[in-house]
């Protein structure tokens, strides 16, 4: 889930939305139909790309495949999907998902877990610094320096130029190239 929603630039709103009978798999990517999106102002849909990665245990198309074959899901079903967090914590061979989309408050427990363990910062910490939002932000901050803006204006559904740059942090070598540039 947190790769996924890092790399398609997903909002917790869009997420609900990923339905499994609307993704598809191919060799080089997998395209997720997102059937509702914030700002879809015709309500058409937005496709969302995201490509395989080089290693399957880091790789969100790879991790969503395993998802769908492990928890057997099909149909028009929600591909992250809640489930009792009790049961999984205390008998985690008997945790089952609930069909459900994952509620906010559990989808954010789920990223700051995520954060903790990957960072070794402490549960307060990451609640203070990360929120779902944060992998939005922090997907379309790398890609930025990476990609054209008009592809990536588009993977980040933003209609406008001044609404996708909110999301892009600017490292601060970079904010200091421009009083460099002064010469003085």
């Amino acid at each position: 889930m947190v790769g996924t929603m890092w790399t398609g630039f997903l909002r917790y709103k869009d997420m609900k939305f990923v339905w499994v009978e609307l993704v598809n798999f191919f060799p080089t990517h997998m395209e997720a139909l997102l059937t509702e999106r914030k700002n879809d102002q015709f309500r058409e849909g937005d496709v969302v790309y995201i490509a395989r990665g080089t290693r399957r245990d880091t790789c969100p198309v790879a991790l969503c495949e395993a998802l769908i074959s492990r928890a057997r899901l099909s149909g028009l079903v929600n591909l992250f999907q809640g489930w009792d967090g009790r049961a999984a914590r205390f008998r985690p061979l008997e945790a089952q998902l609930n069909g459900r989309h994952m509620e906010y408050p559990q989808c954010r427990r789920e990223v700051h877990k995520f954060l903790q363990r990957t960072t070794g910062m402490s549960e307060a910490e990451v609640q203070k610094k990360w929120g779902t939002q944060s992998l939005r932000s922090g997907g379309a901050t790398v890609a930025a320096r990476k990609v054209s803006f008009r592809l990536f204006q588009q993977h980040g559904a933003w209609h406008t130029a001044s609404s996708a740059h909110r999301y892009i942090l600017d490292p601060t070598e970079t904010r200091l190239s421009v009083t460099r540039a002064l010469g003085y």
